[in-house]
């Protein structure tokens, strides 16, 4: 009976599954590049790919709660390219390219791979590659955010 009321709960919106929520992906990089400038802080990519178990790990437990995070609303703008989409993305440069080639531009090849860049398109920070410290991941990325916006400071 328990079960039954919950399932009807989820199915009616009134209970959120954990997995809800995901992140914007980049059509445009000139338009994500335009937006950081605006706000004034640094564009966090998350470079993932398809059926990439440590991608969906990172998403659900880091980058979507820190977007639904108003503490994050003025320190980050969390964009996401998915590497082995066939959806083509405009370059900074206005050319249409594939995701894969973005990814290669930025040595991003492994998924996945976080990368903080100013509105110029240059790395504020190291990037983050795959997902070794699960328990430390947050300060990690707290640590580049912070990185990230002492450098737009200066």
């Amino acid at each position: 009976m328990k079960k039954l009321i919950f399932l009807l709960f989820l199915l009616t919106g009134m209970i959120t599954p954990l997995h809800a929520g995901h992140l914007k992906q980049v059509k445009d990089l000139r338009v994500e590049f335009h937006n950081a400038n605006k706000a004034g802080l640094p564009l966090l990519i998350l470079f993932s790919a398809e059926e990439c178990e440590y991608c969906e790990y990172i998403k659900e437990n880091f980058l979507i709660p820190m977007q639904k995070d108003s503490a994050y609303a003025d320190k980050v703008i969390i964009r996401e390219i998915k590497t082995e989409s066939y959806f083509n993305v405009i370059d900074a440069s206005g050319i249409r390219t594939t995701a894969d080639q973005i990814a290669m531009r930025y040595d991003a090849d492994v998924s996945p791979t976080i990368i903080f860049m100013d509105s110029k398109g240059q790395e504020l920070s190291r990037k983050i590659i795959g997902i070794s410290a699960p328990d430390y991941f947050d300060t990690l990325l707290d640590d580049a955010i912070n990185e990230s916006l002492h450098k737009l400071a200066n």
